[in-house]
């Protein structure tokens, strides 16, 4: 359904713009099948690994902690029940941050590695569609508008008009 209003929109948008070169690619497909992706991923996805399993000994430990407290809870006092109690708390709160910090290395490694190889393929896209006259490069694969020709930009004049 999505693909096929992506296409009437194409079609559309090609009869008016007066026989501007309209083009598609589906930039999905193409990254996967790059070396470079493979590769990339594969790292993301040890570091992932690494992040979730240190995570899991985190709640692990915690949850022993809690059973041992629980255990132990009748033999000691309510003032050093709470205490402990407290502690625990506060760990199982650094475990949510460290998930946190672990969430954003993961985008920030994942940025870093395929950011690059996402530059290098809209470069790409640019350079053949001044060669070959296209005027839009639309994505099926994001549904995104890859390029366009610079004189088609209406930025400036939004801008203006909502004096800016």
């Amino acid at each position: 359904m999505k693909k096929s209003i992506l296409i009437v929109s194409l079609a559309i948008i090609s009869l008016s713009l007066n026989a501007q070169k309209v083009g598609y690619i589906n930039s999905q497909a193409i990254i996967s099948e790059l070396p470079e992706v493979m590769e990339a991923n594969s790292s993301i996805e040890a570091l992932k690994a690494q992040l979730v399993k240190k995570g899991q000994e985190m709640i692990q430990a915690l949850q022993q902690k809690g059973q041992k407290l629980e255990a132990e809870k009748n033999a000691m006092a309510p003032i050093k029940f709470q205490e402990e109690v407290d502690k625990l708390k506060k760990e199982e709160q650094e475990i949510v941050t460290f998930e946190e910090q672990s969430q954003f290395k993961i985008m920030q490694k994942s940025e870093f590695l395929l950011g690059p190889i996402q530059k290098k393929m809209n470069e790409v896209i640019k350079t053949i569609a001044k060669e070959n006259g296209y005027s839009y490069v639309f994505d099926t694969g994001a549904g995104n508008i890859l390029y366009s020709d610079e004189k088609a930009d209406l930025s400036a004049l939004v801008k203006a008009k909502m004096k800016l």
